[in-house]
């Protein structure tokens, strides 16, 4: 920064800023984050998912601490022989901290989108069948492994992973087909599909949960809880890569969200392309929710929660929305993904059950807010 005489701007990185201007006010403005409790906000935020990201790689069944998290660095850095603390730091909690981050932060995000397309903050990654799909063949996956000895993995992936993003994907088309009327992509009707594929699928999981064995079953069930348990390095960085690539291309779309907000016919009027616009969003949210649950299972409430919580705290709009919802929905994953495995460690608690414990409550909230407001 510098200072010429009695002149009243500033020049900070090639920036005309005003000499008395609060720096934090000018910036908030400037990089459109509304007013400066706005910007504390965000600071507050972004620090609570860099603690649950610290806290998340000490805390465990083998309870580590900041030296041998250091050593972990000295040992990446100086290729020294590695410890017992730097290997499970390694294997085990690196991987399954971006698991739970990308998690989070997927699933986050198709909730924002989702209830962008329906102009509804009550709408769910879960309301249209996507998740009930997964479900549905990573269970047909679990019992052909058991019953017909099918095993081995594909590119590096598990056959349970790659059925249930199978499952999700195809739920989403067939909405899809189903929510088409005259060319147009109806919502009413998209939901009401997603009501019967929903039910149907539940169907065919407890079919399937009729007919396992207990070894079936106790495996069906942990992962239609959700667990980042079976995270490795390629699972972890593989999901990130896709909700990145989500965030990016939803991004480009804020604007048009925004507009969507008003109403279709008011957002046509301002140049939007609205049946396009919902297609491209419902794809991108199906591929964001058929990653996370192929990878954790099935988590509910992370994309109903975090959406809500930003706009009561930062604002409705899709600038700050989207990606605000990604930090508080990888804060929330990290900090159920952590308590999950010490709570009763060396046992593991499934993350659904936590955030079960939590979401609900605060839908009963939502429901009581729109009741009065």
């Amino acid at each position: 920064m510098t200072v010429r005489g009695n002149n009243e701007w500033h020049s900070f990185e090639h920036k005309r800023v005003p000499k008395n201007a609060n720096l934090v006010s000018y910036y908030s403005r400037r990089w459109g984050l509304g007013n400066p409790t706005n910007t504390i906000k965000i600071v507050a935020l972004l620090g609570a998912l860099v603690a649950c990201i610290v806290a998340s790689i000490l805390l465990g069944a083998i309870p580590l601490s900041f030296d041998d998290l250091f050593d972990w660095v000295r040992t990446a850095v100086t290729t020294e022989a590695s410890s017992i603390q730097t290997q499970v730091i390694t294997n085990l909690r690196i991987p399954r901290t971006i698991l739970a981050l990308a998690v989070g932060s997927g699933l986050a995000m198709a909730g924002a989108l989702f209830q962008g397309v329906f102009r509804n903050p009550l709408a769910d990654p879960s309301l249209l069948g996507v998740s009930a799909g997964a479900a549905l063949l990573a269970g047909v996956a679990i019992y052909a492994q058991s019953r017909f000895g099918i095993s081995g993995l594909i590119f590096g992936y598990g056959l349970i992973p790659i059925f249930a993003f199978g499952g999700a994907i195809s739920s989403i088309f067939l909405l899809i087909y189903l929510g088409t009327q005259q060319g147009r992509l109806d919502t009413t009707t998209l939901l009401l599909a997603g009501i019967a594929v929903n039910a149907l699928a539940f169907a065919g999981t407890g079919a399937l949960v009729f007919v396992a064995t207990d070894g079936e079953l106790r495996s069906l069930t942990f992962w239609t809880m959700g667990s980042c348990a079976g995270a490795t390095w390629l699972i972890s960085l593989s999901t990130l890569g896709v909700v990145l690539f989500g965030l990016v291309t939803s991004w480009w779309s804020r604007q048009s969200l925004d507009a969507l907000l008003l109403g279709e016919r008011e957002a046509a009027c301002v140049g939007v392309a609205v049946e396009s616009l919902k297609r491209r969003t419902l794809l991108i949210s199906a591929l964001l929710v058929a990653t996370c649950v192929s990878a954790a299972g099935v988590i509910s409430f992370v994309g109903l929660i975090s959406p809500h919580l930003c706009r009561i705290l930062f604002g409705p709009s899709y600038r700050n929305l989207l990606m605000l919802s990604a930090v508080m929905g990888a804060t929330l994953v990290l900090i159920s993904d952590t308590l999950a495995r010490t709570i009763v460690a060396p046992a593991e608690l499934p993350i659904g059950i936590l955030l079960s414990l939590f979401g609900a409550p605060f839908f009963l909230w939502l429901l009581r807010q729109r009741r009065f407001s």
